[in-house]
C-alpha cells in the first residue's frame, strides 16, 4: 500500500468515525429525552423496525409536531401473576411490563405521552 492509498484509508475512517460520534450523540439526546433506559430500548427497538413515526429532539430544531396524547389501557385477559400488559389509547400498540416496573411515560410506537391525554 503506498502512501496516498494509506492516506485515503485513514480519510475514510475518520469519517465513519466522525458519522459515529454524531449517531453517538444523537442516542444520548434521545435518551435524556425518553427518561430511562427501557424507554430507551423500546425506542431504539421501534426505530429499527421502521415502526418509529417521531424523531427525537435535536439542538437547534425549529419546528415541533404537535404533541399526542394517551394512556396506556390494562389488558387482564393477557396479563399473569409475573407481568401486565397493556395497549396504547392511540394506536393500539401493546406492551409487557414486569411486575413492579413502570410504564413508560411514551409509547414506543406512536410516541404519545402517557399522561392521559391533553391538560390532564
Amino acid at each position: 500500500m503506498n502512501e496516498m492509498e494509506r492516506d485515503i484509508r485513514l480519510e475514510k475512517i475518520g469519517i465513519e468515525i466522525s458519522k459515529q460520534k454524531e449517531k453517538d450523540r444523537d442516542d444520548l439526546i434521545a435518551y435524556r429525552a425518553l427518561g430511562t433506559v427501557e424507554e430507551f430500548a423500546a425506542y431504539k427497538q421501534a426505530e429499527s423496525e421502521g415502526r418509529l413515526h417521531i424523531a427525537p429532539y435535536k439542538e437547534g430544531d425549529t419546528m415541533t409536531a404537535p404533541e399526542v396524547h394517551g394512556q396506556w389501557v390494562h389488558m387482564p385477559d393477557k396479563s399473569d401473576v409475573y407481568y401486565d400488559t397493556y395497549q396504547c389509547s392511540n394506536c393500539n400498540e401493546e406492551i409487557v411490563v414486569g411486575l413492579g416496573l413502570e410504564k413508560p411515560k411514551f409509547c414506543p410506537n406512536c410516541g404519545a405521552r402517557m399522561d392521559g391525554g391533553e391538560g390532564e
